[in-house]
């Protein structure tokens, strides 16, 4: 295979050759052909997707069927366990893409390995010299299938470390088989006992063949399954690595590309640092890019981590540009492969910057935390372990940093101690990640695969004569249920019963919007369906039977709560349309993070880099008024996927479509056109006057950087206006004052409250001081208690600030905190600030993000004491 791109006299293939070659060859062999999913996996027991096996796991349990048996991917994937090798050698990476094909019940060990072989050595002409192959000790299929293509000597026997997979200690196991190539003696380690399965890079591991085929028990022992798999994996960075003679991984243009941006802009050689940054950079896009945000947990943590030592090497080289700029060649390399990229490429790019800002705060922090105790550290020439731990998870600040600035002063790090705590803090947070997997998702699994696709009809219909194919209740697929099955509503109960019709109207929770509720029914048989979930392919419906009974193959009226849906349908409708307004007031940035419609209302989660003001949340509503009230068509259309590519329609990191993609366009039926144009599978309205009104109900901040707007429509505007009337009417009649007059009557009660607080004012003297280094934060200490709150709203009248207001009094605390919408919006909460403090001071307090009231007796606090606390407390905020 020629390609375009020369280096060092190599005629190289390209990453896009190579995947073209790999997914050309086995679908040609008959293997369905599977996107890559997320990097966030729907299996809550993973952080992320660490294998293309991931996706495939229900069907190599035989809970959902693989059809045809044979599949074939590139999935991305993100493995952080060796974090410490990136860029140290010519392989570890975070991010990497993964080429498998796969079979679940179909073909086993002969084909995989002649898939395999063929793959390499005809398909790809590598020289068959250079290969070998390793397989279990105890599997001798496997050593006479690789015999038909290799002599004894290159076959070799090793053990379980090397050559058996497992999922946990149990489940799904087997024996594996691992294609070796050999770089020459110039990549030895240089032992005498180098042979494959050394660790070195001169064996270098390109595929590994798993042969799924036990079931490990509690007990240890192994059964065998009831259909063998085949789980296959290869790198895509390292075969390309191979497939054109290189040395590492980096030398790819999977990633070169970045090394030589980094490079450009650094007067530093290429570097252990340089390779970092590359890799990171990398693995911090694809993850934004899938929904994740830096925080201060769970992957969000992870994502945190990788920036920020990013950060750290991009200072040690003395990199010109910001990071935000250096991930500027991910977009180019993977434009073709992942169009997600350049669509979200302004939301990745204001996260990255972000993130790199709050660092930057977090280092000013950590230096001047170094410096209070450089009197202890000078004495002892060393910086304490414990010390370094609380610098690193509390504020960010790097380990690296710490080394050195020790060796600046000729210091030790308390090295020991440091990794001890880390090892402790890991245990902790595997120990905490233990996932929330329902114990009854395996058996609704089960029921899914024995009975197919459930074909949805509700589009257009939300009543149909339907027939009932499988019913379980109790656990167990049953013939019949009848009303004294007393189920319920909720899907933990033993009794509750779900049925499995051969078509429904009724629409599956999904894509944010709720499920359909409504009936089955026929003579002496009535039934309430109260859930609808989509398991694989498979609706289930979960009913409580209000008479009669139900038996399987009978035909029953299935009927959809239509009120119910038509008010869904108008806040799913008006969703889009909100985007749509968003993206006019506030332009392209705006992006998708999270969504759900229901009859109450929607809510609509958004990425935005900076406020959103009153007046645009004005002009936001009027524009999706004036389209409400324009009784725009709405057009519902299918698409294949490789059609629908070419549309401007919006689509999200949290959506799954299917080869067929249903677009939906508001305004025109040309979606490049269209007031509005989204993949999207939800129901909604024939015209957006359907819709009747739309209302914002509420507008506040989730996150640095994210935005939730709830709004209502049609008849939800009536309900809320008709509360806010009566509640004025109310508050009216408690002021005892006309409804037009309370505004006035409000006024001259504040001013009544006022006089009162400086009355109280009087009782006792306070100082209020802006903290240094916290611009409008202040802390106020007043004489007497019954002073505290009236000197924090003095320093609230201001304008946008954080205020602590406390007093000790009588060997008592006692404080309130107050937090404008601003500070919140950047974390800083009286929720969080006196969350921190109580940690510290052990006096404790209550209250929400804005107001937080508490107080206690204390011992051995004094106000220089209590303020030190604050301020600590402030700093970790800001280092978070």
């Amino acid at each position: 295979m020629i390609c375009s791109k020369l280096y060092g006299g190599w005629i190289l293939m390209t990453h896009e050759e190579l995947r073209k070659c790999f997914l050309d060859y086995f679908t040609e062999q008959g293997h369905n052909l599977y996107p890559s999913m997320s990097l966030v996996p729907d299996d809550p027991t993973l952080l992320f997707t660490t294998a293309g096996m991931v996706q495939f796991k229900d069907m190599f349990l035989g809970l959902v069927p693989m059809v045809p048996p044979k599949a074939v991917s590139i999935q991305k994937c993100v493995r952080t366990s060796d974090i410490e090798q990136v860029g140290r050698t010519a392989r570890h990476l975070t991010f990497f893409e993964m080429l498998g094909n796969f079979s679940a019940g179909g073909y086993f060990k002969e084909e995989a390995i002649r898939l395999a072989w063929e793959f390499f050595t005809r398909v790809l002409r590598l020289d068959e010299k250079k290969l070998y192959a390793t397989v279990h000790r105890d599997d001798e299929d496997a050593y006479k299938l690789w015999g038909k293509f290799l002599p004894p000597s290159k076959i070799v026997k090793l053990g379980n470390e090397d050559n058996f997979w497992e999922m946990g200690d149990t489940g799904p196991c087997g024996y594996c088989s691992e294609i070796i190539y050999d770089q020459g003696e110039s990549f030895s380690c240089g032992k005498k006992d180098c042979a494959p399965g050394c660790s070195c890079d001169r064996w270098l591991e390109v595929w590994n063949l798993v042969f799924t085929e036990f079931d490990r028990q509690k007990s240890g022992e192994l059964k065998k399954l009831k259909q063998k798999n085949i789980d296959t994996g290869m790198g895509l960075e390292r075969l390309l690595t191979v497939v054109n003679g290189l040395k590492s991984n980096y030398e790819t243009d999977l990633i070169k590309p970045i090394i030589d941006f980094v490079s450009s802009h650094s007067a530093a050689p290429e570097s252990v640092h340089i390779r970092r940054i590359a890799d990171h950079a990398r693995c911090s896009v694809f993850m934004i890019d899938d929904g994740v945000l830096p925080s201060n947990t769970g992957r969000g943590y992870i994502l945190r981590r990788l920036i920020r030592r990013a950060m750290v090497s991009a200072r040690k080289i003395k990199l010109k540009k910001p990071l935000c700029e250096a991930i500027n060649p991910v977009f180019d390399i993977f434009a073709k492969v992942y169009p997600s990229l350049a669509h979200n490429a302004p939301r990745i790019a204001m996260a990255v910057k972000s993130e790199e800002e709050r660092f930057e705060k977090a280092l000013d922090t950590g230096m001047g935390i170094l410096e209070s105790r450089m009197e202890e550290i000078r004495a002892a020439k060393s910086i304490p372990g414990e010390l370094c731990f609380d610098l690193y998870t509390t504020y960010g600040f790097p380990i690296e940093l710490i080394r050195d600035i020790a060796a600046s002063y000729s210091f030790s790090v308390g090295e020991d101690v440091f990794q001890k705590l880390i090892e402790e803090s890991r245990e902790r947070s595997r120990a905490s990640w233990t996932g929330s997997c329902d114990a009854s998702d395996a058996h609704l699994k089960a029921v899914a695969a024995s009975s197919g696709e459930t074909p949805f009809d509700g589009y257009d219909n939300i009543e149909i004569e339907a027939r009932v194919l499988k019913m379980v209740s109790g656990g167990n697929e049953v013939l019949s249920a009848s009303a004294q099955d007393e189920t319920v509503d909720t899907s933990s109960d033993p009794d509750e019963v779900l049925v499995v019709l051969d078509k429904t109207p009724f629409y599956a929770v999904s894509g944010g919007q709720a499920a359909d509720g409504g009936t089955l029914k026929n003579d002496g048989f009535l039934a309430r369906v109260t859930d609808v979930v989509c398991v694989g392919k498979t609706v289930l419906h979960r009913i409580k039977i209000i008479k009669g009974s139900l038996s399987a193959g009978d035909s029953v009226l299935s009927s959809v709560d239509e009120p119910r849906r038509r008010a869904v349908e108008r806040n799913h409708s008006a969703t889009h349309l909100l985007q749509a307004a968003l993206r006019c007031v506030i332009g392209g940035e705006v992006q998708q993070a999270g969504s759900a419609v229901d009859e109450n209302g929607l809510r609509f989660d958004f990425s935005i880099s900076g406020k959103i003001s009153p007046e645009e949340i004005n002009e936001v509503q009027r524009i999706v008024n004036t389209a409400v009230m324009d009784d725009l068509p709405v057009y519902k259309t299918e698409h294949s996927m490789e059609d629908a590519k070419k549309f401007k329609a919006l689509h999200f990191f949290d959506e799954k479509y299917g080869d067929v993609v249903r677009l939906v366009t508001m305004g025109s039926d040309d979606p490049d056109n269209a007031f509005s144009a989204e993949f999207c599978g939800g129901c909604h309205v024939s015209r957006t006057g359907q819709i009747g009104l739309f209302k914002i109900t509420s507008n506040k901040a989730l996150a640095q950087g994210i935005r939730r707007i709830e709004a209502v429509t049609g008849f939800g505007v009536m309900k809320d206006i008709t509360a806010k009337e009566e509640l004025l009417i109310a508050a009216a009649g408690k002021l005892k004052t006309p409804v037009n007059d309370i505004e006035k009557k409000i006024d001259k009660l504040l001013e009544e409250v006022k006089q009162k607080k400086k009355s109280e004012q009087a009782a006792g003297k306070t100082s209020c001081r802006e903290i240094k280094g916290f611009k409008n934060i202040f802390v106020c200490r007043a004489d007497k208690a019954a002073a505290v709150a009236s000197a924090a709203d003095e320093v609230v009248v201001r304008g946008n600030c954080l205020v602590f207001s406390y007093s000790i009094d009588g060997g008592k605390l006692a404080f309130v905190c107050k937090a404008s919408d601003t500070f919140i919006e950047k974390g800083f909460s009286a929720e969080k600030l006196v969350s921190l403090f109580s940690e510290r001071s052990g006096v404790r307090g209550g209250g929400s993000a804005k107001f937080v009231r508490g107080g206690g007796p204390v011992s051995g606090l004094d106000a220089a004491k209590i303020e030190k606390i604050l301020e600590d407390s402030l700093a970790r905020i800001q280092a978070e």
